[in-house]
């Protein structure tokens, strides 16, 4: 097993790479098969079913074990609820695997603290977006009405990019993000100024009371680059 996984050092070209031995040993395999080999087609065929039939067998008893989490963890929120308790924390959330019958399971949400961490911090981020929408649309003095009308329509593309990252079972509706701002828009003004402020320095961010921003040209630049994103990751 340990000399399957010595280095092999090969050279493609001009370049130089150092390979397992049992990797080196399966491409020389494939490019004699490619020459037409006969024997290096037939054991290159049986190796690659074999690999195949290994991979499947690893897939399934992943997705079992990952269905039985979810079970288990849906019966422990399950017991919590019904004695009035906080669910208990999982992670990953059993919400968050989505389990594919051939393929390995696929994960939608947080797996690690770090990464439980970073959602925690746009989920605060984006709420106070939403705070911040409220700020624009009623704090920008008359003179700069217009500014505020576009910073307010910044805000709102932010919540709405954020509340794209979350996982599914946190994503807001629109109903939900309208009746958030239609709160924020109703409270007092000293009110959502103190809120807004609180929830930027939450987020970590030390924003100056009253702030107008961000800019609308900022905004649709980021959902441009998003949107380049997702495409490139399609």
């Amino acid at each position: 097993m340990e000399e399957a996984e010595r280095g092999v050092t090969i050279r493609e070209g001009d370049s130089v790479s150092v390979i397992p031995a049992k990797q080196a040993l399966i491409r020389a395999l494939q490019n004699a098969a490619l020459k037409g080999n006969p024997h290096a087609l037939r054991t290159s065929t049986l190796l690659h079913e074999r690999i195949e039939r290994e991979k499947a067998i690893e897939i399934k008893a992943e997705n079992e074990f990952w269905e039985a989490y979810q079970q288990k963890c849906r019966e422990e929120i399950k017991e919590a609820e019904s004695k009035g308790a906080a669910p208990p924390m999982h992670l990953p959330h059993p919400d968050d695997i989505v389990i594919r019958y051939g393929k390995p399971p696929l994960f939608k949400g947080p797996t690690t603290e770090a990464e439980l961490k970073d959602l925690e911090e746009r989920i605060k981020i984006m709420q106070a977006f939403i705070m911040q929408t409220a700020i624009n649309e009623r704090c920008a003095p008359p003179e700069e009405a217009e500014k505020g009308r576009q910073c307010a329509e910044a805000a709102t593309i932010f919540v709405a990019l954020l509340n794209l990252t979350l996982p599914k079972r946190l994503q807001l509706s629109d109903t939900h993000i309208t009746m958030k701002l239609m709160y924020f828009q109703n409270i007092s003004k000293r009110t959502l100024l103190k809120s807004t402020r609180a929830a930027w320095i939450a987020a970590g961010l030390r924003v100056p009371r009253g702030k107008i921003f961000p800019k609308l040209e900022f905004a649709l630049a980021v959902v441009d680059g998003f949107k380049a994103a997702n495409a490139n990751n399609n």
